[in-house]
């Protein structure tokens, strides 16, 4: 039997779709050698319910551009949010869109301000997820902010994709908190984020000291940011722009305690010209209020004009012993109004039951294992996989979705070679295509 280079063979057949031409060059292929043609066509005529439950969410794609200081990765679940982590603000989630109302990505949600006392771009912190110090030296570092760019271009700083698929993708950003007057390289604080298509985000945390450090007043340790372009005020309760609100408080004015979660959503009363600047809505959930986050104490609330900060905190002194590490876990929820898979996030009504199902159990969950090779995410490595890798074939910035399998940003032979290695697996593997793949080699052999 003919053996071909896969590429060179498929190459021919891309301008003609006709099942019987595609068929006898595909045979002709590496891959194809095992199947066969009538394997092909059963597999490619299979209709299998699997399927159909796996379009339910959509793909989740994550995309690297630019380099050094200027590098970004955005990751994406098409048609629901958008989350672009740079590394120009030391590498944290800098941008977050509401794609459900905001299709053309125009209001980023996250942005900042500077803190209006002293102004310049370097002095900007956004971060979905931030952190921020007091008593330390040097006093009040973020861990994110643009200080990054403008002041420490070169300060050790790495983004690190553990896992990338349409179900799932997974990252970890290391930085050492800053601010324009100088870097705590003291500390280092490593941030993993899994990310899921319905807006839960589970974020773990680990602030490692080198040396003993004492933060002599606060950690504000799970900080969400939010642009408010018409506030003004510092504290809560909020009547405009974003409302911070709490398991018992909406808005949250004040408690003794710690609150179970802490949410923000929209008013539709703030004045014009801002009246409909968003319709998402967050919330944060720590692991648990009984020790589950050493270190955090309870919620509370601060801004400035344009922006909002939303928190967990110490509300007191650390001392930290060389070497010694602290880790939190938090689930972040993104919401908005107008989705059938995104909640929103505007009473405790809805979000309870999302809160008390993350604190039952804060593992992030399985997914769905993709086969390498699955181009479209529906569970099977296909012909119309090959296909999607051929129209995307030496293109850069490339996804998962586009046949980067690899990761690297580039549809290449890397590739495709993945691709042909896995071809005509299934996860799971339904027992109709087992059937039809084994009816298949069965025929080709009594055809031998």
């Amino acid at each position: 039997m003919e053996s071909t280079s896969g590429l060179a063979a498929y190459a021919a057949t891309t301008s003609l779709f006709g099942v019987r031409t595609a068929t006898r060059r595909i045979r002709r292929t590496p891959m194809f050698v095992a199947l066969g043609t009538s394997c092909l066509l059963a597999v490619l005529a299979v209709s299998d319910p699997a399927r159909a439950n796996t379009a339910a969410l959509p793909n989740m794609q994550l995309t690297r551009a630019g380099t050094g200081i200027n590098e970004t990765v955005t990751v994406e679940a098409q048609g629901l949010y958008r989350l672009v982590f740079e590394a120009g603000d030391n590498w944290g989630c800098a941008q977050w869109y509401d794609l459900v109302n905001d299709p053309a990505a125009n209001v980023n949600l996250t942005k900042s301000t500077d803190v209006g006392i002293i102004s310049g771009p370097d002095k900007e912190e956004p971060g979905l997820f931030n952190m921020v110090w007091y008593g330390t030296q040097p006093n009040d570092p973020k861990l994110y902010m643009h200080a990054a760019k403008y002041d420490f271009p070169n300060t050790a700083r790495s983004f690190t994709v553990l896992e990338s698929n349409p179900n799932r993708v997974v990252v970890e950003a290391v930085s050492h908190p800053m601010l324009p007057a100088g870097v705590l390289d003291n500390l280092t604080v490593k941030v993993q984020y899994s990310i899921y298509p319905d807006g839960r985000i589970y974020i773990d945390s680990h602030m490692t000291a080198a040396a003993p450090q004492n933060i002599t007043s606060e950690w504000r340790c799970a900080v969400m940011g939010l642009c408010d372009p018409p506030n003004t005020q510092s504290g809560a309760p909020d009547s405009a722009g974003w409302i911070r609100s709490t398991t018992t408080q909406n808005p949250y004015n004040w408690t003794a305690g710690p609150e179970k979660y802490i949410y923000a959503y929209w008013s539709k009363s703030t004045p014009a010209p801002y009246a409909d600047f968003t319709k998402a809505s967050v919330m944060l959930v720590p692991i648990n209020l009984t020790g589950g986050n050493p270190d955090m104490v309870k919620q509370g609330a601060h801004g400035w004009t344009g922006f909002k900060r939303w928190y967990y905190s110490s509300y007191g002194a650390i001392s930290m012993a060389a070497g010694e590490t602290i880790t939190q876990h938090y689930l972040l929820q993104l919401g908005a109004e107008n989705s059938s898979i995104l909640p929103n996030l505007s009473t405790s009504a809805v979000c309870n039951p999302i809160a008390n199902a993350y604190i039952a159990d804060p593992t992030p969950p399985p997914v769905q294992t993709y086969c390498l090779g699955d181009a479209n995410g529906d569970g099977f490595v296909t012909f119309q996989d090959y296909i999607v890798l051929e129209l995307n074939f030496g293109k850069s910035g490339s996804t998962w979705a586009m046949g980067d399998f690899n990761g690297d940003g580039v549809t290449n032979f890397k590739d495709y070679i993945i691709l042909e290695t896995n071809f005509g697996k299934s996860v799971p593997e339904p027992a109709s295509v087992s059937l039809l793949l084994l009816s298949g080699v069965s025929l080709l052999r009594r055809k031998r």
